[in-house]
């Protein structure tokens, strides 16, 4: 395993102390005057400002779009993105890079993974509700509830709009009112969606990307104040991933080798390593 030498470390610790410096002076920002998240949310990517122009939609709609579409193309051509990004590292510094590259790729996957079981989480306790609720279409609304979870902000509250509108057009069981229907509906979509954003998210996700849950409320929060919806959709695996960087240069520093630890923290988000020492994340690579 090649060293760094002194120049390398101590270049390494001046950008962390740098960077460290400007996340503490954004933080307070955030922490202080969180009014200011409603504005600082629409600071998002020139297309959608451009979408939002040339198109009769609102920007919230043209960033979800730009977001879907964007997805759809990085996972359609995830294997082809990863081998371009591996041709531009040099080749001396390859056998170091690739491996890292490989264990994010292996903690992103856990991360989508984890992203389809809220998918079905929500499928399964909507479509309970408007069963109970009486509401028509109930799997076909649970189905597009849990889909629509893909999409921050903009997807639960479509999701809840629709089935308002479907109970509104549907007679009131029980002898109630079709305002109080429609409205203990929207309650139950707020109250699932509260209990997603604040148990199942944080403990869930946060477990499977080894991250405190607080870290991902904050992440989540600090996401969305900063970058809008694009900042909500990227948080979690952001900062995940920035942990096992921070992993990774902090064994260099120490002249450890960094990848049995990322592949330690891998392993452990489902079972310990020492119980099946055979187990290897994607990109791991054998080492002398």
């Amino acid at each position: 395993m090649a060293r760094w030498s002194g120049t390398t470390k101590r270049l390494v610790v001046a950008l962390l102390l740098i960077g460290a410096i400007y996340v503490v002076y954004r933080a307070g920002d955030i922490v202080r005057p969180f009014v200011w998240a409603a504005v600082l949310s629409y600071v998002l990517l020139p297309v959608v400002g451009f979408l939002e122009r040339r198109l009769p939609m609102r920007r919230t709609l043209a960033a979800a779009l730009v977001f879907l579409i964007a997805t759809f193309f990085f996972l359609r051509d995830a294997p082809r993105l990863f081998d371009w990004i591996r041709r531009l590292i040099p080749s001396s510094q390859r056998a170091e890079i690739v491996p890292l590259l490989g264990e994010v790729n292996a903690l992103l996957g856990r991360y989508v993974r984890g992203q389809l079981f809220l998918v079905l989480v929500m499928w399964t306790t909507t479509f309970i509700g408007l069963t109970i609720l009486q509401v028509p279409f109930s799997f076909l609304l649970g189905m597009t509830t849990g889909v629509l979870e893909v999409i921050p902000i903009v997807g639960p509250i479509t999701a809840g709009a629709i089935a308002c509108l479907v109970a509104l057009g549907h007679p009131a069981p029980w002898g109630m009112s079709q305002i109080v229907y429609v409205a203990v509906v929207a309650i139950m979509y707020t109250v699932l969606r509260h209990a997603e954003d604040y148990f199942v998210i944080p403990f869930v996700i946060g477990r499977i990307v080894r991250l405190h849950p607080a870290v991902v409320i904050f992440s989540l929060l600090s996401g969305g104040a900063l970058f809008g919806l694009l900042g909500v959709f990227v948080a979690v695996p952001f900062a995940a991933t920035l942990r096992l960087v921070l992993i990774y240069i902090s064994a260099k520093l120490r002249d450890q080798d960094p990848f049995p630890k990322l592949e330690e923290e891998l392993a452990s988000v489902h079972e310990p390593v020492s119980e099946h020492p055979a187990a290897r994340p994607v990109g791991r690579r054998a080492h002398s």
